[in-house]
């Protein structure tokens, strides 16, 4: 079930970091010390890898979606790919 605006700002860090996933391999991250990163899964050559967005809220709810609807995620990823940079957990690219 995809996330709401509500359901992050109420959101609250525990003692472990833990996600509140949103679909299409969106989720947001959220750790101890309180940080909402935003992050995206996704597979090469079957291999899991995870793409980190942007901190919530510089990168809301509505901009997330919107960059996976109109898949410019799918022209970051090939172009760090071009120039050879591998997307790994640290790549932040907002």
């Amino acid at each position: 079930m995809p996330l709401n605006d509500r359901q992050i700002k109420h959101s609250k860090p525990k003692d472990k970091p833990y996600k509140l996933t949103d679909g299409n391999g969106l989720y947001l991250h959220i750790t101890p010390a309180g940080g909402k990163l935003w992050k995206l899964d996704y597979a090469i050559d079957g291999k899991r890898k995870t793409l980190s967005i942007g901190k919530y809220p510089h990168l809301s709810l509505v901009y997330a979606h919107l960059l996976l609807s109109t898949q410019s995620y799918i022209k970051i990823l090939v172009f760090l790919l071009i120039y050879g940079r591998k997307p790994l957990k640290s790549t932040n690219i907002l």
